[in-house]
Parts: structure tokens; sequence; C-alpha cells
């Protein structure tokens, strides 16, 4: 594929670019041909979603089936956070179940009673809280918000009909959610954003030693 250009180049830009409708060609999505106005008046190829993002400042800016694959994007990466979270914690939690196990079986009456006491305790924590159904959870929701971003990516030309259908996918999706952890769910934003090649809205964060709690904490 041929890319535009550098400013380098001997071919000075003489101006912006304006965009005009080819047919599809070797890709599920429209491509347009964009002509760059420089001396020798050559065209260039770059696929409709490349143009759509050089073009939008945010994601308020993209076209609507590519807001949707941003809000996907987002939604699939907050909810991997959250499931790794859930397996992190758990697997603390296993760790300090056998390490005070091991500590007890060497240890004298007294230290044992109370380290079974800790053994049942986090024994006991982990059922509770469940903490791997709430990481399984998470990944279900991923997976389908992953199902829902191939089926945007491979429509050959979206229409308002597809539209209608994602939008009401993704709101049955947003139903199974637990409740928004907004912290994370803002990083996860700003990643997205800035893996796009967008101009993010203003990164909110909590106070930088609140930070560390942003998965604890509905911030």
């Amino acid at each position: 594929m041929n890319m535009p250009p550098s400013p380098s180049t001997n071919e000075n830009l003489q101006g912006s670019f304006y965009l005009s409708p080819l047919v599809p060609y070797g890709s599920a999505h429209e491509h347009y041909r964009v002509n760059y106005e420089t001396k020798s008046s050559r065209h260039y190829t770059l696929p409709a979603q490349l143009v759509a993002r050089k073009a939008a400042n945010d994601e308020t800016d993209l076209p609507p089936y590519e807001r949707l694959a941003f809000a996907a994007e987002v939604s699939i990466r907050y909810h991997a956070r959250r499931k790794h979270h859930y397996e992190q914690l758990f697997k603390l939690m296993m760790f300090g179940v056998i390490l005070c196990a091991a500590v007890a079986f060497m240890s004298g009456l007294g230290q044992k009673i109370l380290l079974g006491m800790g053994v049942i305790g986090l024994a006991a924590g982990t059922l509770v809280w469940n903490i791997t159904a709430h990481s399984r959870e998470h990944d279900v929701l991923r997976s389908e918000y992953q199902t829902l971003l191939d089926q945007i990516r491979l429509a050959p030309q979206p229409s308002e009909q597809d539209l209608k259908n994602w939008r009401h996918l993704r709101q049955r999706i947003q139903i199974k959610e637990p409740p928004v952890y907004w912290a994370v769910a803002n990083e996860c934003y700003y990643d997205v954003a800035r893996a796009w090649g967008l101009e993010p809205r203003e990164r909110a964060l909590p106070p930088l030693l609140l930070r560390p709690f942003i998965n604890w904490f509905r911030f």
C-alpha cells in the first residue's frame, strides 16, 4: 500500500486532503482515496478506519459504527483488567492459606491455633466473596464484547439495521454487567483513545494516594 509522503520529501504538501468513496477492495470495510494536493497530483489509498481516525479529535467525531467499536474495545479492556484483579486476589489468598498451613505444621500448639484460624479465615473469605465466580463473570462479559467487536469489524458495509442490531446487543450485554469501577473504566478509555491516535478527554483520576485502590473502591 502506498502511503502519503512525509513533509521532508521534495513533494511539498500544498493543502489538506479530501475524501472520495471507492468501491471496497481487499478489506471488510469501505476504502477511500485520499488526494494529497502535491505538485505531482499523486493519489494514495488509505483504509476508511484510518481516515476516520485521522479526522477525529476524540471518539465523538468518529462515524457511528466506529464509536460503537471504540466503546466495545474499552469494555473489553475494562473486563480484562477486572478479571486480572480477581485472579491475582485469588492467588494471593491461596498463597496465604498455604503459607499459614505450612508454618502451622512446624509450629507449637499455641501458634498452630492462631495460624489455623488464619487459614480458616482466608479460606472462608475466598468462599464467601466467591472470587472465582467474579473472575468468570468478567471473562464472559469480555468474550461477549469481543464477539460484538468482531461483528462490527467483519461487516462488509455497515447499514442502519446493522447499527441497530449492534446497539441492541450492546444493551443486552450491559444489563448483565456488575457495578462499574469508574476509575478503572476511565483508565481503559484513556488507553484505547491513545491507542487509536485520538485526543482523549481530560484524564479523571483519584488522588495519587488512592490510585492503588481503584480496583477496590468505586471512585
